[in-house]
């Protein structure tokens, strides 16, 4: 990469010299593309579509429909199943 720009110190640290992609950043990103896809999947068995708007590393943005469930029904499934789905932070709006 030989422009600067958003992302390029990033590319710089998880890249090694000779163009290959340091293992300990594969293991990361596919540790967090895990946890991602498990609770993605425990959404979609409550709703019908479940939607990514965004991830940054370990931050995902989900959006799905109310289907006439109320937001203390989603915070409390969030919080039974918070430590199995590996959330520390969450809101709900």
């Amino acid at each position: 990469m030989t422009e600067r720009g958003i992302g390029s110190d990033l590319y710089i640290e998880s890249v090694q010299c000779d163009g290959k992609v340091k293992l300990r950043n594969l293991a990361a990103y596919v540790y967090i593309q895990q946890y991602g896809l498990r609770v993605i999947n425990f959404f979609a068995k409550l709703f019908s579509q479940v939607e990514l708007m965004e991830q940054c590393s370990e931050f995902f943005n989900l959006r799905f429909a109310k289907e006439g469930k109320t937001i203390g029904f989603v915070f409390g499934m969030i919080e039974d199943n918070k430590k199995e789905l590996n959330i520390s932070e969450y809101s709900v709006f």
